[in-house]
Parts: structure tokens; C-alpha cells; sequence
């Protein structure tokens, strides 16, 4: 599976309106370990278009432990960073290893934004988010 690079990433810490919601700023394409609570955001600029896309998000897996696959997060797509459309999803896998567990799905016609909204009332500690292509 060929590794998709991401050209930049927000966080909304709370987004109440997640087909709309935009963040003041972009930061690199790096991501270190950070908390997600309940409606905050993860936002993803792509260089291009993408006709299917493997989502993968590893977490602690001690933050894991109450998250099962159904609804992990909802997953919207748009052309700009403030005009999203929600994407169906066949649901989550759930990977547990020691220390880590990783949640993968798949969507089909990504935009050029990706929008991960948290939808759990438990904290959830994500320590990586990798794109790819079947």
C-alpha cells in the first residue's frame, strides 16, 4: 500500500459545526503525541485528489481500551477548510498490539481536505495518523 503525504494539519480543539468549522492555522506535516476529547477536530491538507484512502490512527492503548470499531470518529471531506461533506465509512478496525492500537478504515473520493471529528465522551491519546492507498 502506497504511503499518501499530507501537506499540512489543524486541530479544533471544539467543533460544533464540523461542516463548516475552519481552523485559524496550519501546522507541517508532523504529528506527536496529543489528546483528542470529545468534538474536537483533526483537519488534513492533500495535494491532490484521491480516489480511495486508507485512514490509519494509532493511539495508546490504554486510551483505547473503552473505543470500539463503530463510530470512532466521523469523517468529512471538502474542497476548501471551512465546506465539508460527510463520508460513510464501512466502520473501524481495531488493532491491539502492547502499546499501541491502531484504527484503520477506508473512504472512497477524499477531497482535498480530510476532516477526522472525535464523536466518543472519552479521551482518546493519538500518537500517529497515516494515509494510503489501496
Amino acid at each position: 500500500m502506497p504511503q499518501i503525504n499530507y501537506n499540512a494539519w489543524a486541530f479544533l480543539s471544539l467543533d460544533s459545526e464540523p461542516t463548516s468549522g475552519e481552523p485559524t492555522s496550519f501546522n507541517p506535516p508532523v504529528i506527536t503525541n496529543m489528546a483528542i476529547d470529545y468534538q474536537a477536530s483533526l483537519i488534513f491538507q492533500f495535494s491532490a485528489l484521491a480516489n480511495s484512502l486508507i485512514i490509519s490512527i494509532e493511539t495508546t492503548t490504554l486510551s483505547a481500551e473503552t473505543h470500539q470499531e463503530d463510530s470512532l470518529f466521523s469523517i468529512l471531506t471538502g474542497p476548501s477548510p471551512n465546506h465539508y461533506q460527510r463520508c460513510t465509512t464501512p466502520g473501524w478496525d481495531r488493532r491491539p498490539t502492547d502499546s499501541h492500537t491502531v484504527f484503520s478504515t477506508q473512504i472512497e473520493r477524499s477531497d482535498t481536505y480530510l476532516k477526522l471529528n472525535y464523536n466518543k465522551r472519552d479521551s482518546l491519546i493519538i500518537s500517529k495518523v497515516e494515509f494510503s492507498s489501496p
